[in-house]
């Protein structure tokens, strides 16, 4: 736009050549440059490819249709990094984009056909279309942010209305100021004005996120119900008129299934530490042993429960029964035992519901007596860490790193 309003002020060239076409080709070579320079993120790459698309249009003179330019982007970025398609960066910044076009698509049809105002009602403008950017930005990536990090901001369309103009009208300009005069060695003073309007918006996000209850803790979800609700989110933001009805429904369908899933009860780690949780009048209570082993492992357990925040409770001075030869802990009504030498387990096997060897390997002969009862080292060794779910007639173990997992790279396990 700059470059575009300094041209055509240039009457002799303004004249002769469409300045539109030069100015693309110029913002294009600096959005390569940008791409090159920055660390090429999920979101920096799909802005690039939608940036790409329409100069482009605008040199051979044809339109940019903003819904195919998204989807171009998307398919350039998966291309280049398919396992993005699972990941939280990829989700949100393509919901982001897809339900913006898609708002300001329909916006367009009932706005009139020239529009006119002061400079009073330009600014109302303004402050309408940045709350309407932020409102469906917020409600677009709100339900993937629940998925993937299991909580969400309450307070963040207020924290946007407020930070958005000084990260548009400050920090950014001076930021291209600056960057334009590093070679004249003039940028220093322009980059402390942008440093205080970067305090500054740091200030506004740590001043609400430290107003009470600035964040709702939600439960995870099977990874299928992300599936569903992105399907039904696409579909919402593309079906036509009545068809976006169908979209809804896939979205509150993945809603239900995600308030539905059941929840592990309990976690034990490689090395056989026990988490597990039960619910009170005051919430959710979290019990450890040693709680400051399976520190990582526990903190994505606790984010499932939607309890990232809760404080552990050593479950042998509040719910165990401890001697010498076990623990007896009683969660929701089974007996579980927590052993550490294997000569113990005769005793065990006869009245617990399930069986923690802690310290060593069960032989043969207790393996037989515990049947499906036992979880020991060697079980723990084999599989990793496991996820227990209660069930009418017992109890569900699941793997809680599978082996789709432990066959990357970055997740294969080592002893």
């Amino acid at each position: 736009w700059a470059l575009t309003l300094l041209l055509a002020s240039i009457d002799v060239l303004a004249r002769r050549y469409d300045v539109r076409k030069i100015s693309a080709t110029v913002s294009l070579l600096a959005a390569t440059l940008y791409l090159v320079i920055s660390t090429g993120a999920v979101s920096t790459q799909r802005a690039y490819v939608m940036a790409l698309i329409v100069f482009i249009a605008i040199i051979i003179g044809r339109p940019a249709l903003s819904i195919r330019s998204v989807a171009v982007a998307a398919c350039v970025c998966l291309w280049i990094h398919p396992e993005a398609i699972m990941g939280a960066g990829f989700h949100m910044s393509f919901a982001a984009v897809l339900a913006l076009v898609t708002v300001y698509g329909a916006w367009q049809n009932y706005r009139p056909p020239q529009f006119r105002a002061g400079l009073f009602r330009r600014g109302v403008n303004g402050f309408v279309g940045l709350s309407v950017t932020s409102l469906v930005a917020g409600v677009a990536t709100g339900g993937f942010a629940a998925l993937h990090f299991h909580h969400v901001s309450r307070y963040g369309l207020l924290a946007n209305i407020a930070a958005m103009p000084i990260f548009s009208l400050f920090v950014m300009p001076l930021g291209i100021i600056s960057v334009a005069l590093i070679p004249f060695g003039l940028d220093g003073p322009f980059l402390m004005l942008m440093g205080w309007g970067l305090e500054k918006l740091i200030a506004i996000a740590s001043y609400i996120a430290a107003w009470p209850d600035a964040f709702i803790s939600v439960s995870g979800a099977p990874s299928w119900v992300l599936v569903i609700y992105a399907a039904g989110f696409v579909t919402l933001c593309l079906a036509t008129k009545w068809n976006k009805l169908i979209g809804a429904g896939i979205v509150g369908l993945a809603i239900l299934a995600w308030v539905a899933a059941p929840l592990p009860k309990l976690r034990i780690s490689e090395t056989a530490e026990l988490t597990f949780w039960e619910t009170t009048n005051n919430g959710k209570i979290i019990y450890g042993r040693r709680l400051r082993a399976d520190g990582y492992g526990r903190d994505m357990f606790l984010e499932r429960m939607g309890e990232s925040d809760a404080e552990l409770t050593d479950f042998r001075e509040e719910r165990g029964k401890c001697d010498s030869q076990a623990c007896m802990i009683e969660v929701d009504g089974r007996l579980i035992s927590m052993v550490t030498e294997p000569e113990f387990l005769n005793e065990e096997c006869d009245t617990a519901d399930l069986i923690i060897l802690t310290d060593r390997r069960a032989g043969p002969t207790q393996r037989r007596k515990c049947a499906e009862k036992l979880v020991d080292l060697r079980a723990l060794s084999k599989h990793g860490a496991l996820d227990i779910y209660f069930t009418t007639d017992g109890f569900k173990t699941k793997v809680a790193d599978p082996a789709s997992r432990q066959t990357r790279p970055w997740g294969q396990r080592r002893y």
